[in-house]
């Protein structure tokens, strides 16, 4: 059994897996295994893995299931130790895992693990061009729970060199214990949230790592590029501009009430008082701003919580120590 299991969720990702999948064979630390879960892709990419790397463990789906049920099948997979997840448009370093199982192996307190993930955009030549600019060190939030990229937009510089204790890490590209996860999931095998389907399902799992007492850590050796391109099926201009603002509208949407399934989820009555005035503030701009700009991502998104508040609030995590 392979010590690290790659996961990635392919949707329609032609123009990111060639590149995605060579940085991961190519990476110095070999004890590993690729599943790939394709969600309905009809852009080849299913194809083009069959084609080249039959090694890989292939899951085809007949619809997109989402993110977070697509994950959960890869995690099915096998028993490997550690877990990582990595989105299609994402590139490794060669010395990526390398750094990121060294300090796993030595350091058993720490569950969850990042690196310092730069931002890459193509060049329109088939190549990618890697960019001195932050796309996420990790996951943070204000006292109001808004949560952020932190880093996010920044030109890299030295004072983010230093290896720290965070709240968790970006699910486009992070690393889990699988000992840890495991027992914070829901049910037998949701180990991310299948409600949220996409959207803020890595900072529901990092909020209830956190929660069950566990550590996670930016390791800022381990540096990694990631694109957050847009996935479509036509090149047609005019439906891509369509798709573009579909897609906005719907992540928006997923956003808000993923945001709601969030609180619910995760806030105990102590940190609701103590932190209530701040995260008042934070759902009042919102609301606001929703109602004036966005009624129908507000209408979605209270129509959804409310239509599923006591499932949400039966997997809600209470706190206490696993470590």
């Amino acid at each position: 059994m392979p010590k690290i299991s790659i996961n990635i969720v392919t949707y329609n990702g032609i123009k990111y897996i060639p590149f995605c999948i060579k940085s991961i064979i190519d990476q110095n630390y070999k004890d590993f295994e690729i599943v790939v879960v394709d969600n309905n892709s009809i852009d080849g990419t299913k194809e083009y893995i069959k084609a080249n790397y039959p090694f890989i463990k292939l899951i085809e789906n007949k619809e997109n299931m989402g993110f977070s049920y697509a994950n959960n099948q890869a995690i099915q997979v096998n028993d490997s130790e550690y877990i990582l997840i990595t989105n299609q448009d994402i590139i490794l370093e060669n010395n990526f895992l390398e750094i990121i199982i060294n300090f796993a192996d030595n350091n058993k307190e720490y569950t969850s693990f990042g690196g310092k993930l730069k931002k890459m955009r193509a060049d329109g030549h088939g190549q990618f061009e890697k960019l001195n600019i932050i796309d996420s060190l990790y996951l943070d939030h204000t006292l109001g729970y808004k949560f952020i990229n932190f880093g996010e937009g920044f030109d890299d510089s030295e004072k983010f060199n230093k290896d720290i204790d965070i709240f968790g890490i970006s699910g486009a590209l992070v690393m889990y214990r699988r000992s840890a996860i495991e027992k914070i999931k829901h049910g037998k095998y949701e180990y991310f949230d299948n409600d949220f389907f996409m959207y803020k399902e890595d900072m529901d799992l990092a909020w209830r790592l956190q929660n069950a007492g566990y550590k996670a850590i930016y390791l800022h050796e381990a540096i990694a590029y990631h694109e957050r391109g847009f996935i479509g099926g036509s090149n047609n201009i005019k439906d891509t501009i369509k798709r573009k603002n579909n897609d906005k509208e719907f992540l928006a949407k997923l956003s808000y009430r993923n945001h709601l399934y969030l609180l619910l989820k995760n806030l105990d009555t102590k940190e609701l008082i103590l932190k209530f005035p701040f995260i008042f503030y934070e759902e009042c701009k919102k609301i606001i701003y929703y109602f004036i700009f966005k009624k129908e991502v507000l209408r979605f998104g209270i129509k959804e919580f409310k239509q599923n508040y006591k499932k949400i609030k039966n997997k809600k995590y209470e706190n206490s120590s696993c470590s």
